[in-house]
């Protein structure tokens, strides 16, 4: 019976001729893979967490609250409002890119 990692280097010769892949490589692949994952879904909690901040400050000011008051309520500045808007077009790009 063949073991998963010895099957998995068999998908990949098959699918892209054999390549010499070794079970280290095999191992290395799969770590990376899991990395990237993760990495993947850091992003993707952080983009909730800016849209939510952004969606709390821009609700407060559609609301007529001054920006005292909002500052006060979330930390966040005009200043800090603009930053948040840049690091979620900057991570949405990247996840964006992920995907492709």
């Amino acid at each position: 019976m063949k073991d998963i990692l010895t099957a998995e280097i068999e998908e990949y010769q098959e699918q892209h001729g054999d390549v010499g892949m070794t079970r280290e490589d095999v191992i290395m692949l799969k770590i990376l893979e899991a990395k990237l994952e993760q990495e993947g879904r850091e992003a993707g909690r952080e983009e909730g967490r800016i849209k939510e901040r952004l969606a709390n400050v821009e609700g407060m000011l559609e609301l007529g609250i001054p920006w005292e008051t909002v500052e006060a309520v979330t930390g966040v500045d005009e200043i800090g409002l603009h930053k948040l808007r840049e690091e979620l077009g900057r991570l949405q790009a990247v996840n964006n890119n992920d995907l492709d």
